[in-house]
Order: structure tokens, then C-alpha cells, then sequence
């Protein structure tokens, strides 16, 4: 398995390793050299209506430069919104029967990547990755984000990056610890600028 396990409060798991990126404080640093070079992402996804998981999450994270709630928010539209500092970009689940205001999927361009958003339902997700990746290459995207399974991923998949953070209310991995995911991004070939972590509340 991927994910190693250090002392509490927060557990935490490199995922992958391309930028070398292993404290907080290298991330500073890195992007006080870099300039606006290095990206912070949030991921959460499958909250559920629970916020709690969502606010410890944040209070443990911040500052980034972007979040991202992939989907079963379960919550009215605009509820996610006011509890993030940055731009924040929702997908619809399929639990998400209030919140048809948001897209089922997107493409939003950050940190020099093109990354392709959907909750992962209406792509067999529990079952394979390769619809996710291929719609991704068609897309001319790099990265996929996603949720739906309740298990977070990480796979490199010819030439994209495909992520899970897990959920952050009701996991469904070996362990059932809730989980969210923290991506580090360089502008360049994916493969050598995601540095992504898996985080366990």
C-alpha cells in the first residue's frame, strides 16, 4: 500500500515524491524562492453534510491556494463556499440533490496544469480508473481529481495524474480513517511536478 503512517495528531502519507516537498515549511520556502511557482491544493470530497471534517481540515492546511470538494457535499448551494479563504471549485455527486447549481464535471487550469473535476459516479470509478483517464487525455488535461468511492487513490495512469482524497466523513478503506488529500504543483511535465499527500483526521 501506499500509505505509510506517522505519529498523530495529523497522519500523513507521501504519495508521490517528484518535488520533494516534505513539510510545510519547505513548501514556504520553496515558494518564496519559486515565486508564485508552487501551488497548494485542498482536496476534500464526500462530506456528506457533515461540515466538522471539512473546518479541521482546513484550520490544519491553510493557507493554500485553491480547494476542492469533488462531489456529495449533500449541503445547499453556497454552504461550501463561506468556509473557504480561496477560490473554490464544487462538483456535483450523486447524493447531491440540492446543488444543481453546480456542474457534474469541469476543466479548470491552475499551477500551469489542466485538471479535469467530476465526482467519478458516471465513470465505473468503484470499479476501474481508465474512463477517468482517458476522458482526461481527451480533455488535454494531466490531472483528474475525483471522489465517489470513499478510498482515496493515486495513480499515474500514461501521462495522468488520477486522484481520490477519500472521504472526509465516512471512509470506506482498509482502516475506515477519514481522509483528504494535499497536492503540491509545479508548472511542468506532471509526472515530475505533483507532489501529492494523503492526510488522515
Amino acid at each position: 500500500m501506499w500509505f505509510k503512517k506517522k505519529e498523530r495528531p495529523l497522519e500523513t502519507a507521501r504519495i508521490t515524491n517528484s518535488m520533494n516537498i516534505a513539510s510545510e515549511k519547505e513548501y514556504r520556502e520553496q515558494k518564496r524562492q519559486d515565486g508564485s511557482g508552487v501551488v497548494k491544493l485542498l482536496l476534500v470530497s464526500d462530506s456528506h453534510g457533515r461540515e466538522e471534517g471539512i473546518l479541521r481540515a482546513i484550520a490544519q492546511e491553510e493557507p493554500f491556494d485553491a480547494a476542492f470538494h469533488l462531489g456529495d457535499s449533500q449541503e445547499p448551494a453556497g454552504t461550501i463556499e463561506p468556509l473557504f479563504s480561496c477560490p473554490c471549485y464544487i462538483i456535483a455527486g450523486n447524493c447531491d440533490y440540492y446543488s444543481n447549481q453546480y456542474p457534474r464535471e469541469k476543466v479548470v487550469e491552475i499551477g500551469g496544469h489542466r485538471i479535469f473535476l467530476t465526482h467519478g459516479n458516471s465513470y465505473m470509478a468503484s470499479s476501474s480508473y481508465d474512463f477517468l483517464a482517458e476522458t482526461a487525455r481527451d480533455n488535454a488535461c494531466d490531472i483528474v481529481l475525483f471522489g465517489h468511492t470513499h478510498v482515496p487513490a493515486c495513480e499515474y495512469m500514461d501521462g495522468v495524474w488520477v486522484l481520490n482524497p477519500g472521504s472526509i466523513s465516512y471512509p470506506r478503506q482498509q482502516g475506515r480513517e477519514r481522509s483528504y488529500m494535499v497536492v503540491y504543483l509545479k508548472p511542468g511535465d506532471a509526472v515530475h511536478a505533483v507532489d501529492a499527500w494523503i492526510r488522515y483526521l
